[in-house]
């Protein structure tokens, strides 16, 4: 799971929560791709005939339902810490903004 390079490219001096949330999205591109395979291969499974092809079906069906599980977890897991990560980012500014604020007025007296 874990990739140190995002699509390729360093993460430079990103936060390590950074790096993970970069990762999990890389592994929901590739959960992503999986289900399109499923999806393309199971109809094209389903059309033969053989003994056995629907049990062929069932579990190739089966395994592409648990890549959308998967999907769906890393969707809500990635927009938890997004949203950890904006309210972190917003009380640094607001820190910042009285942090500045706060030297003007005292330079003033």
């Amino acid at each position: 799971m874990c990739n140190t390079h995002s699509n390729g490219h360093a993460h430079g001096v990103r936060s390590d929560q950074d790096k993970a949330v970069a990762d999990l999205r890389d592994d929901l591109i590739e959960e992503l791709k999986l289900i399109t395979k499923y999806d393309a291969q199971i109809p094209v499974i389903a059309a033969e005939d053989f003994t056995g092809v629907d049990d062929v079906v069932h579990v190739l069906g089966h395994i592409r339902d648990e890549h959308k599980h998967a999907v769906n977890t890393l969707l809500e897991f990635i927009n938890r810490l997004d949203a950890g990560q904006k309210a972190a980012s917003a009380h640094e500014h607001e820190d910042a903004h009285e942090h500045e604020h706060g030297d003007k007025h005292a330079h003033q007296h």
